[in-house]
């Protein structure tokens, strides 16, 4: 509670606690509105191969909930698979 005259008050000390409560709940409230939908988890393997030899993750990664440089890592390992592909399909 910051500082105040009416700070040793145990009506004002009561009234900031419930202020504090409702500031988490509020906030937990906007952040679990904000996020997108889960992705539900299949039961297949964690990944699969096409026909063509393509490789197909299935366990997506949590966006919302990633770090930056987790979400960086993630998509210099896509570009690496795609640029894979595209060197594989042209070495044929």
């Amino acid at each position: 509670m910051p500082e105040s005259q009416h700070g040793g008050d145990a009506e004002v000390i009561k009234s900031w606690a419930g202020l504090k409560d409702r500031i988490n709940t509020l906030s937990n409230l906007f952040t679990s509105q904000t996020l997108r939908p889960n992705i539900p988890k299949s039961p297949v393997p964690d990944h699969k191969t096409t026909p063509s030899g393509v490789l197909i993750f299935v366990d997506l990664p949590d966006l919302d909930r990633m770090t930056p440089e987790d979400l960086v890592n993630e998509l210099n390992n896509m570009a690496a698979a795609a640029t894979r592909n595209i060197t594989e399909e042209v070495s044929s």
